[in-house]
């Protein structure tokens, strides 16, 4: 399994998403700023990917982002992978 390493930059805001902002800004990733915000703020994993998801630094992708979700979570059921609702 391959492990991300994030290095913070030194003038991380206090506001975490302002963090963000900076973060996507320098060429962060997604899954770079939920593991940022896990380390410099101490959010748990879920609070972390809820806030990268609805910051308005990653709105153009929320879209296609839910569309992917939806289409995985299909798949999943109809294979049995998760019970339907």
């Amino acid at each position: 399994m391959a492990v991300l390493n994030v290095t913070l930059p030194d003038d991380m805001p206090e506001d975490s998403e302002q963090a963000i902002l900076l973060l996507k800004s320098l060429g962060y990733g997604k899954i770079a700023c939920i593991k940022a915000l896990r380390e410099r703020y101490g959010m748990s994993l879920a609070d972390a990917k809820k806030q990268v998801h609805f910051s308005p630094a990653w709105e153009e992708r929320r879209e296609d982002d839910e569309r992917f979700h939806a289409k995985l979570e299909k798949a999943a059921t109809e294979l049995g992978w998760i019970a339907k609702e």
